[in-house]
């Protein structure tokens, strides 16, 4: 049907992706995988290797596989590979790929190779070449080789050029050590791979991509790639680096004996300076190009200077705020001082002091209540004190006429003592008691409810023992009676 053949035509190209692997001196296992995004109309896949330039007998090989992976050993050589699906419509588009060196390949000898006068390069060899047939193959890359087959024994060789200058050829060499004659590539095996440049020169460009990292005060790391091999213009042996102190027009150089090498710490830098780089590239003919200006600065401080600056420069600042805070709060407790001065309380003045001193010394406390409460009454103790101690009213009589001195009491209660709501008496402020009684000493107490007689009352505790016969008791009841039938 013209509809289905039409779907099985294969219009996309595998995708492939090829590895190698060294096996043994001169010989690698290359690896080759694809995918294929219609693998539902393919019935197979086309793998074909072509050796660059081509052997001595053979320059392509065809394997037809239905797997999408193949693996094949081969020398050293250049070689491409290209991947093709096919069904009964026909192929796809091929994918091709060069084949790589694997980076750790060894070799069975080693080439020497000199530049003659002639321009013609000069081939040695070791160890010797047992075979009577071998290969040499010189170019500077992939699609620019010639090949040479030697079929006799010899220990050295001699390319005829011409040979361009500041071109870097390749030369190697191939045997087939089974059978010492032209066979296939696949069993071909490298003896040994060299490098050399008919004509030096210095290199046409300066490294690229240069740049500053740990910068110091005093030191910096420098980085940079390297320059290109078609820039080159010869064996690279190293680089040259100018560094220039701007602050002082200053120019120092550093020579980097290393092309492996791609980087280089700067020291003994000022600090706080700008640096400006510039690298060039060696060879044996000398120093090529410089590369674009880099300027960069050293540090003033470190990070661990910087970080103890940036502390003490906060604590500095806490302290003057707080320095300032404490000079403001004074100037402004003076100013206050100064211009609203402090009002004196007569609370707090001495003269009401001296007076309430004067008050209590004049007004004597003649009355107070005591500290027992046996009923709801109250009873007082009246007892005459004289000046030269305690005197009695009557030595003779163990009770004291209570009906000569209820005139003289009740003026002196009256004056003297009044009751409060809360049971405590309150001083009046006229004059003391007559002076019959000026040493007599009124107590104010709660009365019991049954009162007792003179007798029954023991003595106060505050008064000597030979008061306690001449002291006459008085319920706060009785005196109330005594002194309503004198009135």
């Amino acid at each position: 049907m013209e509809g289905g053949w039409v779907q099985d035509v294969l219009t996309e190209a595998p995708s492939i992706t090829v590895t190698a692997k060294a096996i043994a001196p001169g010989k690698q296992r290359v690896t080759v995988e694809w995918e294929y995004m219609q693998k539902e109309h393919v019935s197979g896949y086309i793998v074909n290797i072509s050796r660059i330039p081509d052997s001595c007998r053979t320059r392509n090989e065809s394997y037809k596989l239905s797997d999408t992976q193949f693996h094949v050993n081969l020398s050293l050589a250049f070689y491409k590979i290209w991947v093709a699906a096919e069904n009964s419509a026909g192929f796809s588009p091929a994918a091709s790929v060069m084949v790589p060196v694997s980076p750790k390949t060894e070799f069975i000898g080693k080439i020497f190779a000199t530049v003659q006068k002639n321009n013609n390069i000069f081939l040695t060899w070791s160890p010797d070449i047992e075979c009577d047939f071998f290969i040499i193959n010189w170019g500077t890359n992939s699609s620019n080789m010639e090949t040479r087959a030697v079929m006799e024994k010899q220990d050295n060789y001699s390319l005829t050029g011409p040979f361009e200058k500041w071109k870097k050829y390749i030369i190697t060499i191939h045997l087939y050590p089974e059978m010492c004659f032209c066979g296939s590539f696949t069993r071909e095996s490298t003896f040994g791979m060299t490098y050399i440049y008919a004509e030096e020169s210095v290199p046409n460009a300066g490294p690229s991509n240069i740049t500053i990292r740990n910068i110091s005060k005093h030191s910096a790391d420098i980085y940079w790639e390297e320059i290109p091999e078609k820039d080159c213009f010869g064996f690279l042996v190293g680089y040259k680096m100018y560094y220039t102190d701007m602050s002082q027009n200053k120019t120092l150089d550093v020579i980097v004996n290393s092309t492996s090498e791609t980087s280089w710490k700067l020291t003994g830098l000022a600090r706080g300076n700008k640096y400006e780089i510039k690298i060039s590239g060696l060879t044996k003919k000398g120093e090529g190009i410089l590369s674009a200006p880099y300027v960069f600065q050293t540090l003033l401080y470190d990070e661990g200077e910087f970080r103890m600056i940036v502390v003490l420069s906060c604590l500095g600042i806490i302290i003057i705020i707080l320095l300032s805070a404490s000079v403001c709060a004074f100037v402004l407790h003076r100013t206050k001082r100064w211009y609203f001065p402090k009002v004196p309380n007569p609370k707090h003045s001495n003269i009401t002091k001296i007076n309430e001193e004067i008050s209590t010394k004049s007004v004597p406390r003649l009355l107070a209540p005591q500290d027992e409460h046996d009923g709801d009454s109250a009873h007082f103790e009246v007892v005459e004190v004289s000046s030269m101690g305690v005197s009695t009213l009557d030595e003779s009589a163990d009770e004291v006429d209570v009906s000569s001195i209820h005139e003289t009491q009740t003026r002196f209660l009256k004056t003297n003592c009044q009751r409060s709501p809360c049971g405590k008496e309150t001083p009046t402020t006229q004059g003391p008691a007559p002076h019959d009684y000026t040493g007599t000493k009124a107590v104010c107490k709660p009365a019991q409810r049954n009162p007792r007689t003179m007798h029954e009352i023991g003595r106060p505790q505050h008064m000597p023992a030979d008061v306690t016969k001449k002291k006459t008791v008085l319920s706060f009841s009785d005196y109330i009676r005594e002194n309503q039938s004198m009135n």
